[in-house]
């Protein structure tokens, strides 16, 4: 077991990719740091601002990519929209919920003149019902923190795939290095970052309802 998990950290380490939790991030090079996440919210949950700014900085600081000064590299997030929508029953009532939130993220590069990534992201997750409205809240808030540190990986990915094209060129995270850019496949549970200005195409979705009547 032991020579088994020496031999996957070296992996690891050899194909420029780190680990938090289980979950794979690439190596953007000791002279890429991040600032920290400037977190704007549009919705009326304040509660949502210090769930995104503790889970996309706690997940950064983890993998040593939050800079003290001078980072090359400024995030910024901007909520829309958060909601929450029926996912399934039980004994006629509502016994797990399905939430929707989308943010604009746009990443600026100190040594371009253009945004390294711009677009809009969807996160979704799922949590519990419970008869207690607090608890219910939190249940939700705990949700909505593990699926961002789960989607942190895959943001770096992008930012990986940005840093290797010229700086000439604006980009996209569906853009790739080649002379003719192609798109790169988007997991299931987000959109790609896609070029400024685009609108959120998510479904029209109705409010939580906190009684869990169907």
């Amino acid at each position: 077991m032991r020579r088994a998990l020496a031999i996957t950290v070296l992996l690891l380490a050899g194909c420029g990719y780190s680990s938090v939790a289980g979950r794979m991030a690439p190596d953007l090079g000791p002279e890429v740091r991040f600032a920290p996440f400037i977190v704007r919210n549009q919705t009326p949950e304040l509660s949502v601002t210090h769930t995104v700014t503790r889970a996309l900085r706690s997940e950064l600081g983890q993998l040593g990519l939050l800079g003290g000064g001078g980072e090359r590299l400024v995030p910024e997030i901007q909520v829309r929209r958060i909601v929450d929508v029926p996912a399934s029953y039980g004994a006629g009532r509502v016994i797990e919920y399905l939430g929707y939130l989308s943010m604009d993220v746009v990443v600026y590069d100190r040594l371009r003149s253009t945004p390294l990534l711009a677009g809009t992201q969807e996160i979704r997750y799922r949590y519990d019902y419970s008869r207690n409205p607090q608890v219910m809240q939190q249940l939700r808030m705990a949700a909505l923190e593990q699926a961002l540190r789960a989607w942190t990986s895959r943001f770096l990915l992008q930012v990986s795939t940005a840093l290797e094209l010229p700086a000439a060129v604006p980009v996209s995270a569906e853009a790739v290095t080649g002379p003719t850019p192609r798109p790169v496949t988007a997991p299931a549970d987000s959109s790609p970052l896609t070029p400024p200005g685009s609108p959120f195409e998510g479904p029209d979705l109705p409010p939580i309802d906190p009684r869990g009547a169907p």
